[in-house]
């Protein structure tokens, strides 16, 4: 079926193959030394079974990268490209998973109408997420992939559920390292993070200038970030929002607790897994 998102089996052309060894070689792919850094950070590796970057480039490098060995797990990617961005050999598996998916639609394995919703699923993860993270205990698996409308409609939760996660401003001994002060508001890291969408509240730029002003920001939505680091990579005056952003988590007394690290892991992990359950029930 055209809307499906699952892998049919089809012959590459002389003329993809030959694209995909231009890729290939634009991914760095050959540096990769198998460390597992890449999967290890990547934020769908909490999912079983989920997407494996270091598998997606063990095959480019074997010469077997193909739709027909990697499934669906290349829709499971949130394009937040932090696969590359910590691999310290910069390989870029986000780029081979990109040319997968460019491949499915270009074959009519994957149809136009279902590629349109995992964006939107992508658009509503961050508003799942923050709805999620501002709750006293992580919402049910099942809960979250039953009620996903209701659960990516802003605004967030009431304002008692926020204070679960109030930030209390500590001092800020790491200032000297995160080049905030720098910050020209020109929005490059805003452009370049892949949870800032017109529908979501996520916005690096609103947490570095609360920082840089000393404000507490008032957005649960923090806890949200990805740490791809994509913002701090494509701001020109260095300016570290992944940092910035960090800090700001740090300075929450909570964060020492075992137990709210603990809630914050265990919700980001079901709200992941119901975001690659929605995925797979568009096929």
């Amino acid at each position: 079926m055209a809307n499906s998102i699952s892998v049919q089996r089809h012959d590459s052309s002389i003329d993809g193959a030959r694209h995909f060894h231009f890729v290939d070689a634009k991914a760095c792919a050959t540096q990769c030394y198998a460390c597992g850094i890449c999967t290890s950070s990547c934020p769908v590796s909490l999912v079983p079974e989920g997407l494996d970057p270091r598998r997606i480039v063990h095959l480019a490098n074997l010469g077997e990268l193909c739709l027909d060995r990697v499934g669906s797990s290349i829709w499971h990617c949130l394009d937040c490209r932090r696969c590359g961005n910590l691999c310290p050999n910069r390989v870029k598996p986000w780029l081979l998973i990109a040319n997968l998916q460019q491949r499915a639609v270009a074959e009519q394995r994957v149809s136009m109408q279902t590629v349109a919703g995992i964006r939107k699923l992508k658009q509503e993860l961050v508003t799942v997420l923050s709805n999620a993270l501002s709750m006293a205990e992580p919402p049910l698996f099942e809960e979250l992939c039953r009620q996903w409308d209701q659960w990516a409609c802003p605004p967030e939760a009431s304002a008692t559920a926020q204070a679960a996660v109030a930030v209390k401003p500590l001092k800020r001994s790491l200032s000297h390292t995160l080049n905030h002060a720098l910050c020209l508001t020109c929005r490059e890291c805003s452009s370049a993070c892949p949870l800032t969408v017109s529908t979501a509240d996520f916005d690096p730029l609103y947490f570095i200038r609360c920082y840089a002003l000393g404000v507490a920001p008032a957005k649960v939505c923090l806890w949200s970030c990805l740490g791809c680091e994509s913002c701090s990579n494509a701001c020109s005056q260095s300016v570290q929002g992944h940092l910035v952003i960090k800090a700001l988590q740090m300075e929450q007394e909570a964060f020492f607790s075992v137990s709210f690290q603990t809630r914050i892991n265990t919700t980001r992990e079901r709200v992941l897994r119901a975001y690659v359950s929605r995925v797979e029930a568009l096929g």
